[in-house]
């Protein structure tokens, strides 16, 4: 029991170090302090999609083909859409577009960006007295 008890307190004297420190923040990946800060908003805690209203033609039209429209806009500003189709008649999803605008996507090849990442940059933005 008692080498358990160590371990936990080496542990918590790490981490309690680690908060107080700040350290890592200075590490943060260089494709993230490129982006606008509402990209990174968005990265870091998702997007916040609202609903476009359409045209009254344009709901008739589409009623016509047994479809509905629902158009959305991020209100976060970062520049994402999501458009979606539906059958009329079963519920059923039939299209699902989603973009992005180009500052918003890392570099091709460079894989993916994780949400700690661009929550790094987001906090070197926001606080840039702090993590500079």
């Amino acid at each position: 029991m008692a080498p358990t008890t160590t371990a936990k307190k080496t542990t918590a004297k790490k981490t309690s170090s680690k908060k107080t420190t700040g350290a890592g923040i200075r590490d943060i990946d260089d494709r993230a302090l490129n982006m606008p800060i509402e990209a990174l908003g968005c990265r870091s805690y998702g997007h916040a999609w609202v609903r476009i209203p359409l045209a009254t033609e344009r709901v008739a039209q589409l009623v016509e083909l047994g479809l509905v429209e629902i158009k959305k806009v991020c209100s976060n500003q970062c520049g994402s859409t999501w458009d979606q189709l539906f059958s009329a008649d079963t519920g059923i999803r039939v299209e699902n577009k989603r973009k992005t605008p180009k500052d918003y996507q890392v570099p091709a090849g460079t894989g993916r960006l994780p949400a700690a990442e661009a929550r790094k940059a987001e906090w070197a933005h926001v606080y840039p007295e702090f993590f500079s």
